[in-house]
């Protein structure tokens, strides 16, 4: 997947966009490749995302099990590319490569029985004349031999070679009983032998060449008679004939590769689309996502949707994850208390956007979306901790600069704004906030600040959002750690959202949670005081 076409790293890492793409990856090298080519939709192409979201949605609808039985057969596709393009250049190919476009072949054939009209339209296709023409070779599940169907011109040499060589060893056993007669030994079994000289009765028998002599021995090698020398001689003509003959079925295999290399390229292709379609499914299987309904403008509107990491994070530790439902248009500002779940909101709605954007079915129960250019993630976890000249930023520094950057582009976007200006005064920061949805309404785009500043009036113009926060009686129960703590929190907070049209009064939230964490009674009490003198 392109993610760079959508979010720059920052976002990305706040929107936990790797977890994602792990999630969909393929299988096969045809699929990975073409996972990576993968380009989000833009503005103008709604019906073609949702047509992609509906063919991803459909093929989910298939049994689990088919599914992963065609991934399998993806995962075994050998990548044959590289020897199709060999082929076309007229080169011969080896009995490897061979092996290769057999196993494709045959494996596209067995994946075309797994898939009917639901799973595609258009399945790998089946190269039939390579296949059978490969078939004759198939030599076990690992190996290919070019059997003597593949040519009469090869079989006869085959079988002349084997009476030339038959031929010749019946000669050459031969010479080697008549020697080892002639020097009183029962056999000799190879052309090199030693000959002790306390052993030797006479002269060396005609045809034994001394090629090194020692004090004790002598080691002897056995020459070829003319009747053996002429049998060699026609075993290695015959032995030519074969690796010719060889050779010219090669070729004519090779040729026959390069002009099927089209349909082979084809299915190569069909079976990367496949890959990513299958596994698309399957995440959606796995996370019970919809097709969103796609606009033609900047809004995005989600009914119990879910951040799928959190939710994974969440279940492995058994701990429940609560959906949230938002309807947002050009200019909106979440509300709630720490801990009350504004950053996983905002994770939330870039994370629908960006799958809804590629064309994916989306983690909830239903989705609005329109298609953003760019999703922006500013504010907490958001941007380099150095300037493009080395230097060390603070972290208001650090959001200016990245603000800075991405007030730059002019393309339509989403906006993810989490406590911006948090380190720094705040009338500054609420200044500093409406000004910049100010800003953000003269575009083309949406926006979702969470703060957890009181910043929202009747002329800020702005949608408010309000987590429910806190459910507590004041009473602060025995924890055994800070896990369990976190534990009874995770329970006592509603981190459903709700609209709002009146700013909310502020809440001690911050501090009963503080309570809870184990802070001294006496300090919360005392900070609960200061309050209560501060407030109007």
């Amino acid at each position: 997947m392109n993610i760079g076409a959508v979010c720059d790293a920052a976002t990305a890492a706040a929107l936990q966009v790797d977890w994602l793409v792990k999630e969909l990856q393929p299988v096969g090298t045809y699929g990975s490749e073409r996972f990576q080519n993968w380009q989000p939709f833009s503005g103008g192409s709604e019906a073609d995302a949702r047509s992609h979201a509906e063919r991803i949605g459909a093929i989910a609808t298939s049994d689990s099990e088919r599914l992963e039985s065609i991934r399998e057969a993806l995962r075994d596709l050998p990548d044959i590319r590289a020897i199709i393009s060999r082929a076309g250049l007229d080169e011969t190919l080896g009995d490897a490569d061979f092996l290769s476009v057999f196993r494709f072949c045959e494996r596209t054939r067995a994946l075309r029985t797994l898939v009917d009209e639901t799973i595609s339209s258009a399945p790998p296709e089946i190269c039939d004349e390579v296949l059978e023409a490969l078939s004759a070779g198939k030599s076990g599940e690992f190996a290919f031999y070019l059997g003597n169907s593949f040519s009469a011109q090869l079989a006869n040499a085959r079988a002349e070679f084997t009476a030339a060589e038959s031929r010749f060893e019946t000669l050459r056993s031969k010479r080697n009983e008549r020697v080892a007669h002639q020097l009183g030994r029962a056999v000799i079994a190879t052309d090199e032998f030693i000959i002790m000289r306390d052993e030797l009765r006479g002269e060396l028998p005609a045809g034994v060449h001394v090629i090194r002599e020692a004090p004790t021995y002598w080691l002897c090698e056995l020459e070829l008679d003319e009747p053996a020398l002429e049998a060699l001689q026609e075993r290695d003509r015959w032995a030519a004939a074969v690796a010719a003959a060889e050779e010219d079925v090669r070729r004519k295999l090779s040729r026959l590769i390069a002009q099927h290399a089209g349909i082979l390229e084809q299915s190569a292709t069909q079976a990367g689309e496949l890959d990513v379609f299958v596994a698309a499914a399957r995440f959606v299987q796995r996370h019970r996502c919809v097709v969103p309904e796609y606009r033609a403008d900047a809004s995005l509107a989600f009914e119990d949707a879910r951040f799928l990491p959190l939710e994974d994070e969440l279940s492995r530790s058994s701990q429940s994850y609560v959906p949230i439902s938002l309807a947002l248009e050009r200019s909106n500002v979440l509300t709630g208390p720490n801990m009350g779940g504004k950053s996983a909101a905002l994770r939330t709605t870039g994370f629908i956007a960006v799958c809804a954007g590629f064309g994916l079915p989306v983690p909830a129960k239903n989705v609005s979306a329109g298609l953003f250019d760019r999703v922006q993630w500013l504010g907490i976890h958001g941007g380099d901790r150095v300037d493009e000249n080395g230097e060390l930023l603070s972290s208001f520094a650090r959001e200016v600069v990245r603000l800075r950057d991405m007030l730059r582009g002019q393309c339509r976007a989403l906006w993810l704004v989490d406590e911006f200006a948090r380190t720094t005064m705040p009338d500054e920061a609420r200044a500093l906030l409406l000004a910049l949805l100010g800003r953000l309404k003269t575009r083309d785009g949406c926006t979702l600040a969470a703060t957890h500043l009181m910043v929202v009036d009747a002329a800020a113009e702005t949608a408010h959002f309000a987590v429910a926060g806190f459910r507590g009686d004041g009473s602060v129960p025995g924890f055994t750690s800070t896990e369990d703590a976190l534990s009874t929190l995770n329970r006592r907070i509603d981190y459903r959202i709700e609209r709002v049209h009146e700013a909310p009064q502020p809440a001690s939230d911050a501090l009963q949670l503080a309570r809870w964490l184990g802070l001294d009674k006496e300090l919360v009490e005392s900070a609960k005081e200061i309050l209560a003198r501060c407030s109007p």
